[in-house]
């Protein structure tokens, strides 16, 4: 298990300060945002958005966690997507090591809900191959 809790989106070892730094500036932002001190086109999460796209009713979102979630053995998962609006309330999450396995994540994710979508099958975790 790696020794470290706190990465940055280029894999390296921070502090719990500097991660903590990193993802209250996000939430200042996001706060100024939604109270309309930001321009509207302005992206919010400069520190955690990797990826976000909608696809029919559903959202994908891949985002920097920082914060290493790999339990056991191996390299820290410090990025994450998500897929958002399924039915019935299941959740699907894939975690990656570092920004370039997320974005391939992320398009991965997207490009198979898209093929579903035209085939008509309904999205599972069986279905998504996870």
């Amino acid at each position: 298990m790696a020794s470290n809790m706190y990465y940055d989106r280029d894999g390296n070892a921070i502090s719990m300060r500097t991660w903590s730094e990193m993802t209250q500036a996000d939430h200042v932002r996001m706060r100024a945002w939604e109270s309309g001190d930001l321009d509207e086109r302005e992206e919010p999460w400069t520190n955690k958005r990797v990826g976000d796209t909608n696809v029919g009713e559903l959202r994908v979102s891949t985002v920097w966690l920082g914060l290493n979630h790999a339990f056991g053995p191996g390299p820290p998962l410090i990025f994450e997507t998500m897929v958002f609006g399924l039915d019935d309330g299941e959740e699907l999450m894939f975690r990656y090591s570092t920004l370039e396995e997320a974005e391939a994540g992320h398009l991965r994710v997207v490009n198979r809900l898209v093929a579903l979508e035209k085939l008509g099958i309904p999205v599972t975790s069986e279905a998504m191959g996870s």
